[in-house]
């Protein structure tokens, strides 16, 4: 894939949120009665999800843009689950496989197999369940999801902890939830519970998401479920607005929980023009004088690569902290956007838990994504303010999350040869 120069012009629709989706989906799949997950997302991550849901027994069915889900309930499936290449599947999946008081395996493709899996086992012991596994899928687990009160061993994540929260409602009895190490991403599972109780399931959390209740038993109810637009992924093209140009993204829902929602924060101190149309569900970014400031990403590790990226057309120095978490992905996040800015003519700096970027004039190269889609998308944006032409090998791994990227970028003027 190969990206010039452009100058940025236009709107476009936000891709459906990814994480909403594979949350509505399963939240579905645990209901009784039917329901319709309308515009969900068809990245890769979430047409995993909903491959793993009818390996379990779910009966899904795409009808353009929705799905339709019979729900019912899941059943215990006599072969592996396959989550492809979606560590979120496995991760949510795993506490729900408690329900069914068997031995489950949940593996996936070559590079889920090289995600490790943090404290899955010592999470798992804590809820009455056994794991069988080296740290990476494949993992099996067995033993029944059964606690009263539990507390969680900090970055556990909040995928895992979203998975046990749709969980805990379809228990015997009424439990407490201990997060003593508040997650990052608490608006992850804001956006959990807020799902959940669309699906007629209640629970109660502390302010700082630290302590849930959840009154058990309950059942989710079949509904019809709207998914709004994705912050994560509309960021990178916002970006590219305050970069070289102006852009509109429709479909923002800036009521929903999401710790990405911060970009519209980030990009105004930063200088850009920004106008947020909270009715009309629409955000706009519009070039700028762009200053480096201090950002902390304990919570927004996605945004990384494109904040670097912002860093390179700013005025001084941009200094992100807490990035360190993103180093144990595969690849390294932070090595991986550094290393190719740093290809490009960006001056970047990095330590193990910060990364400092300079104004910087960059120029089009040969620069490789390494499989991860946030890092290909964020070189795909520096490509749009440097001089030249630069090639991104591996571009195609943005299908993972947003299939429509260069599509859409094209449509704003983005100059892309594929």
């Amino acid at each position: 894939m190969k990206v010039s120069s452009s100058i940025i012009s236009g709107g476009f629709v936000a891709p459906p949120s990814k994480a909403a989706s594979q949350r509505a989906i399963i939240c579905a799949c645990l209901s009784a009665g039917g329901s319709l997950v309308k515009n969900f997302s068809q990245c890769a991550d979430v047409l995993d999800t909903v491959a793993a849901c009818s390996t379990l027994g779910a009966a899904l069915a795409l009808h353009g843009k929705d799905l339709q889900v019979a729900g019912g309930g899941f059943f215990a499936p006599r072969e592996e689950i396959n989550c492809g290449e979606s560590a979120a599947t496995l991760k949510m999946l795993l506490p729900i496989m408690g329900l069914f008081g068997q031995e489950v395996t949940l593996g996936g493709g070559a590079n889920l197999k090289k995600r490790h899996m943090g404290h899955i086992e010592e999470a798992l012991s804590k809820l009455g369940m056994r794991a069988k596994t080296s740290g990476f899928a494949p993992i099996t687990v067995s033993g029944a999801l059964d606690f009263e009160r539990a507390s969680m061993p900090p970055n556990i994540g909040t995928q895992f902890l979203s998975g046990l929260l749709m969980g805990m409602p379809l228990m015997e009895h009424d439990c407490f939830l201990e997060m003593p190490k508040a997650p990052y991403a608490k608006e992850n599972l804001r956006l959990t519970l807020r799902i959940m109780e669309k699906f007629s399931v209640q629970a109660k959390a502390s302010e700082e998401m630290d302590v849930v209740f959840c009154p058990a038993p309950q059942q989710y109810v079949g509904c019809e479920y709207e998914v709004a637009g994705d912050f994560a992924l509309s960021a990178y093209l916002l970006g590219a607005g305050a970069i070289n140009g102006k852009v509109k993204a429709h479909g923002l829902d800036v009521q929903m929980p999401s710790a990405d929602r911060r970009i519209c924060e980030i990009l105004q101190q930063m200088g850009t023009f920004m106008i947020i149309d909270e009715e009309e569900k629409s955000v706009t970014a519009s070039a700028g004088e762009l200053t480096g400031i201090g950002v902390d990403a304990s919570d927004i590790g996605g945004l990384v690569p494109l904040l670097a990226v912002l860093g390179c057309f700013a005025h001084g120095s941009t200094v992100i902290k807490n990035v360190g978490r993103m180093r144990r992905r595969e690849p390294d996040r932070v090595a991986c956007i550094a290393k190719n800015l740093r290809l490009m003519g960006g001056i970047v700096e990095e330590d193990e838990d910060l990364l400092t970027i300079r104004q910087s004039s960059l120029v089009g190269a040969k620069v490789h994504a390494e499989g991860d889609n946030k890092v290909a998308m964020a070189l795909a944006v520096a490509a749009l303010g440097a001089k030249g032409e630069t090639g991104i090998a591996g571009g195609e791994c943005i299908a993972k999350g947003y299939p429509n990227f260069f599509s859409d970028l094209e449509k704003i003027g983005g100059q892309v040869q594929k």
